[in-house]
């Protein structure tokens, strides 16, 4: 679910004083962005971070190590595509899924 891409990014040209030579006149150099990539609903202290593979395709979310009520706890992990203007992308997140967390495993007695 992350995704990287190349962009094409305007850059204003500076003569060798850091000055800029013409305001009207830019270069577009590619650069890599992430585009695509997984965040935590606004709000939610429950996640610590993300550890992603090389490729993207998996995930590991780490949990703030701290205590789940008896009832259980909503989580929801969104999918958050950053806008892109250059392609005239508007940025989008949606949610991926929700889970309920409760502070004892399935397997074990409560």
């Amino acid at each position: 679910v992350w995704r990287n891409s190349e962009i094409a990014v305007p850059k204003t040209v500076l003569n060798e004083q850091g000055n800029v030579i013409d305001p009207n006149f830019k270069i577009y150099e590619t650069q890599k962005v992430e585009t695509m990539k997984l965040v935590a609903e606004s709000g939610n202290t429950r996640i610590s971070h993300f550890i992603r593979s090389t490729s993207g395709v998996r995930t590991l979310v780490m949990l703030s190590n701290s205590g789940i009520s008896g009832n259980g706890e909503e989580l929801s992990i969104l999918i958050k595509q950053d806008a892109v203007a250059f392609f005239d992308i508007p940025e989008k997140v949606l949610e991926l899924f929700q889970i309920t967390l409760f502070p004892d495993a399935p397997w074990e007695d409560s």
